[in-house]
């Protein structure tokens, strides 16, 4: 059906593993396809009390700007992104830059406003970068997890579809909670779990070989999730038995000894890993390092996201894969992981603390005072 679009925004709403993150890929392909394009904001666990954190991700995603790129250069990569973007990087520089985490020594001549002003100018000036990103014609923004987004950038979502003109779309993914502000224009579909005969029947459509006892022992272990179907149904071992969950995950990376500690700081570091930072925590090599990386895209554990980044295919996996590592382990790598970020350019210290916190270390907190 073509025209414009009477509701702009659809909330799909479920548990983990129910689906979402399919079902907001299929739209994007069905976007693309079409040859309009598509703007992506990714929530995480780790940054909920940050503002903007989803934009500060995007925007350095599409400037080219790793974690080590040095002041100048980020600028300049700013400036070249905004001005191709047809806006006038004079006017959006001063109020993007300090999304990005930039200090004014990095080049640029901060805003003259502060409090409320100033909040104002830079949300109005990330919600006309976001429009700009889509162009003249139809576009769609996909809200991924957007449960762990910050207040900021749920209100800066809800003014773009308040003003959407019936050529954007709006898909946002969450689990159940009340992160959905009353009132916005989205239709929210509700995603339970499948039942019985659904799961059945997706256990059929994966593996036709499998006898019922064989089908009823998936089912019975996977509580209608299809993300669990899914992995048990591809890792079940020769004797058709399901494996726990993480068996199939983990399964090929336990033929490399070598392979589990870099899944595991990956995990740790969040839904995106940045290459520089995974290669300081696990101190295997940047050629062991890179060798991993590759395989754990070919095994569609991570996937490519931008220059040195990588992300998780499912926040289900980096969950997994945190849960491997033993309490102990994983405390020590939140402290490698605060270590590595401190070393890096424009250091998120809120983040920092964060991992420290986790790590439980106090003398590593007190660096962020």
């Amino acid at each position: 059906m073509a025209g414009p679009l009477r509701t702009p925004g659809i909330a799909l709403r479920g548990g983990a593993g129910i689906g979402k993150s399919r079902l907001a890929g299929e739209a994007v392909a069905m976007v693309e396809g079409s040859g309009a394009p598509t703007v992506e904001l990714i929530g995480s666990p780790f940054h909920t009390s940050a503002g903007l954190h989803p934009v500060r991700a995007l925007l350095q995603q599409s400037s080219g700007i790793e974690r080590d790129t040095g002041s100048a250069e980020r600028i300049l990569l700013l400036e070249n992104h905004i001005a191709e973007l047809g806006l006038d990087p004079p006017s959006f520089v001063p109020l993007l830059a300090p999304v990005i985490g930039f200090d004014t020594d990095a080049g640029y001549e901060p805003v003259q406003a502060e409090g409320r002003k100033l909040y104002e100018l830079i949300a109005d000036a990330v919600g006309d970068y976001l429009r700009a990103c889509l162009g003249d014609g139809p576009g769609l923004i996909v809200a991924e997890d957007a449960h762990w987004f910050d207040a900021t950038t749920l209100e800066i979502l809800g003014s773009l579809l308040s003003r959407a003109d019936g050529r954007l779309l709006v898909v946002m993914t969450g689990r159940p909670g009340d992160w959905l502000p009353d009132g916005w224009p989205v239709d929210v579909v509700e995603l339970p779990p499948l039942d019985e005969a659904q799961a059945d029947a997706m256990v059929v459509a994966m593996n036709p070989t499998l006898s019922a006892e064989q089908r009823a022992a998936v089912v019975a272990r996977c509580d209608g999730v299809p993300f669990y179907i899914e992995q048990v149904v591809e890792g079940l071992s020769e004797s058709g038995v399901p494996e726990a969950l993480y068996e199939p995950l983990f399964a090929r990376l336990r033929a490399n000894a070598s392979m589990l500690p870099v899944i595991e700081a990956a995990a740790v570091i969040g839904r995106l890993v940045d290459r520089p930072v995974l290669c300081r925590v696990v101190d295997l090599g940047e050629e062991h390092v890179n060798h991993v990386i590759g395989e754990l895209e070919d095994a569609l554990v991570l996937e490519a996201w931008g220059p040195d980044v990588w992300r998780f295919r499912h926040e289900l996996l980096r969950e997994i894969a945190a849960e491997v590592a033993p309490p102990s382990v994983r405390r020590t790598l939140h402290g490698k992981v605060g270590d590595a970020l401190a070393s890096g350019a424009d250091p998120d210290w809120g983040l920092i603390a964060g991992h420290y916190e986790l790590g439980g270390s106090v003398r590593r907190r007190r660096r962020c005072l």
